[in-house]
């Protein structure tokens, strides 16, 4: 699928929401994802040439209106595990949607410190 192809579909997508009267931000989602769609250079599809085993972190808070009570997010993880990606979760009990901004900011920055360091090798050459 191209990625004019894909926007159409998302914008599809959008409308069909908003005829359903749902929350204008998943609306507003879906229409900035074709948006952002539309203006790529590169084709879409090159995504699937993600490496198997690619670390992939996903964080959000257990309130977020966004995700349907983390059922979106699941089928997500599953989709990315499904297809080799090497996913780690951390749910934010009570979090909402801009976890970077919620009160208990340094717990998730924290906890994404420590994923990176877990995830990306050090590489550097030490102190001279």
């Amino acid at each position: 699928m191209k990625n004019f192809e894909l926007a159409r579909l998302f914008y599809e997508i959008a409308s069909l929401l908003e005829v359903r009267d749902e929350s204008r931000f998943r609306i507003r989602a879906w229409q900035r994802a074709a948006q952002t769609l539309e203006t790529l250079t590169e084709d879409v599809t090159a995504v699937a040439a993600i490496r198997q085993g690619f670390p992939v972190y996903i964080f959000s808070g257990t309130a977020d209106p966004i995700h349907a009570n983390l059922a979106w997010l699941d089928k997500l993880v599953a989709r990315y595990t499904e297809v080799g990606l090497d996913v780690t979760t951390r749910y934010h009990a009570e979090g909402r949607h801009e976890m970077l901004n919620e009160t208990n900011r340094d717990d998730v920055v924290a906890d994404l410190v420590a994923w990176l360091e877990r995830v990306v090798p050090n590489k550097s050459p030490g102190p001279k």
